[in-house]
């Protein structure tokens, strides 16, 4: 494991005396829509307005959260359900 000498964050650490533990994020269904806009659109998001190109995803979590998420992205780390909900 990596020494790292100083954190901008944290300040100096030994990161390997720190006990490590694994952790997988806790899957998430959410709803998602491929829009074929000529233009690409624009999403409001609770960190602002992010743009998307054509053939991006739009993506909307359970909590209404919402963002794009690139259509290589999105097809390398969701996964599709047969059957919508």
């Amino acid at each position: 494991m990596a020494k790292f000498d100083s954190d901008p964050i944290v300040g100096p650490q030994n990161w390997e005396s720190q006990q490590w533990r694994r952790a997988t994020k806790k899957p998430v269904t959410v709803l998602a829509l491929q829009l074929e806009f000529p233009e690409g659109f624009t999403v409001t998001t609770k960190h602002g307005k992010v743009a998307a190109k054509k053939g991006d995803y739009l993506v909307i979590a359970p909590d209404g959260d919402r963002w794009p998420v690139d259509r290589e992205v999105f097809e390398r780390t969701y996964e599709i359900e047969a059957t919508a909900r």
